[in-house]
This record gives structure tokens, sequence and C-alpha cells, in this order.
């Protein structure tokens, strides 16, 4: 069924079906993607992207589970890659004040 609708697709006979296959794929990495964005590094201590990380305790911190919180890292991130790719810019992390670099402190 994926491959019918993708060659459909690609043929254009009916470019409004969009496969729920791709976008399972598409959400299951940017998933992963906000996982990998919010971990520290344990071996290090340093943290990967410290806006996101600040941005994922801070959602937890308001109440929400720590999959929703990833959930809204996705959709950050989903956000910053959709305006990178519609006005080809270079996306720059906000600066950051007051935020530890040791996850543990």
């Amino acid at each position: 069924m994926i491959g019918n609708c993708r060659v459909r697709c690609e043929v254009g006979e009916n470019p409004e079906i969009i496969s729920k296959g791709y976008l399972s794929l598409l959400n299951s990495l940017f998933f992963g993607l906000a996982v990998r964005v919010t971990i520290a590094v344990s071996h290090k201590h340093t943290v990967i992207n410290p806006f996101f990380y600040e941005y994922y305790h801070r959602k937890i911190s308001e109440g929400k589970t720590k999959r929703q919180a990833l959930k809204c890292v996705q959709r950050r991130l989903v956000n910053i890659i959709w305006t990178m790719l519609t006005r080809n810019e270079y996306y720059v992390n906000p600066p950051m004040h007051d935020l530890p670099m040791n996850p543990d402190a």
C-alpha cells in the first residue's frame, strides 16, 4: 500500500495523498532528533544543545510528562527546520543566560 501511494504521488495522479508510512517515518526521525538534542553526554557531563536542554526541562517544570516535553522539543525542531528550508537561512541558537553546562549542577 505504501508503495502504491508513493508511486501515485510521484507520478502526480493525486498529489494530495500522503502515505501514513512516510509520516510515521518522519515522526520517528524527528522524535529521535529531539531525544538526541536534549540529552547530556554521560562520559563528558556536558549538554549537547543548551537551548533545547533548558527548553525540555522548562516544559517538565511546567507540568508536562517527559514524553510530552520531548514532543514539544520535536515540534520546535520541525518549526525551525521548516523555517530554514522556506527562508533559506541558517539557524543560530538564542543566547543562553545562567544555564549551567553541567547537567548535575
